[in-house]
């Protein structure tokens, strides 16, 4: 694999293998009813992709209904192949290109992930060449021990949606006066780990209109806290991406 930058960022080194082999979000929410799904035809440069959009749902009255607030994710595929060539969650886009089909699934052999204009980070990949049942690589060395983990001792990426319901506590970022000043604006994009405790660690900036704008988000961020995540009655920690936004607007 080949990064864009001198600095890559830890946690998509850390969500690369999900990135590639399994790019579409969870079924669990979808099957709980609570997203709404719609698909339409999107023009996309020379070509129109089947795209899927999706939105948190609501039980006012125990009756599901679609949130007033404008769709936060959508997943384009080639309606040919129907293979994911661009997703679009919390403010970050990611383009699959260079799809090679092998052993019945679809695979990117490049990656590129923005946030607005601004790239942060990129994926190449050399070579995909399948494996065998009986290859070497699959069986393990004599020696080897199976070890069993349990669900809390693994991280787990719970859809967005889903972890910005579990939110409690919530401490408003300060708009520093110098960003109004320079009519700084825009969207502040932070990855962090929400702990068995529902607090927030591990913080880490994936991008920024401006670094007077990181440092008054990450402050507040910080603070929030969160109901723990359940995964089968047990808390784990989660990672979550977490989008802060300054607006002159508002």
């Amino acid at each position: 694999m080949r990064k864009a930058s001198e600095s890559p960022l830890r946690y998509f080194e850390r969500t690369m293998n999900s990135i590639l082999l399994f790019p579409l979000p969870s079924r669990s929410p979808l099957d709980a009813g609570r997203l709404k799904l719609e698909l339409e035809m999107v023009a996309v440069g020379s070509e129109k992709l089947a795209c899927v959009s999706s939105s948190p749902q609501r039980e006012p009255n125990s009756k599901v209904s679609a949130p007033s607030s404008a769709v936060l994710n959508y997943d384009c595929f080639d309606p040919s192949t129907h293979a994911l060539l661009m997703s679009y969650s919390n403010s970050v886009t990611k383009e699959f290109g260079q799809i090679v089909k092998i052993q019945g699934r679809y695979l990117p052999r490049s990656v590129v992930i923005s946030a607005g204009k601004q790239k942060i980070f990129t994926v190449s990949v050399e070579a995909i060449e399948g494996m065998k049942p009986d290859d070497a690589a699959l069986i393990p060395p004599a020696d080897a021990v199976l070890v069993h983990h349990t669900d809390n001792q693994q991280s787990v990426h719970p859809n967005n949606e889903v972890t910005a319901g579990n939110l409690i506590k919530k401490t408003q970022p300060v708009y520093p006066h110098m960003a109004k000043t320079e009519h700084i604006q825009g969207i502040v994009v932070i990855a962090a780990v929400i702990g068995t405790d529902g607090r927030i660690r591990n913080l880490e900036v994936l991008a920024s209109p401006s670094p007077l704008l990181t440092e008054s988000a990450t402050d507040a961020v910080k603070r929030w806290e969160y109901k723990p995540y359940l995964l089968n009655g047990t808390a784990v920690e989660v990672e979550s991406i977490i989008n802060v936004t300054y607006s002159l607007g508002q």
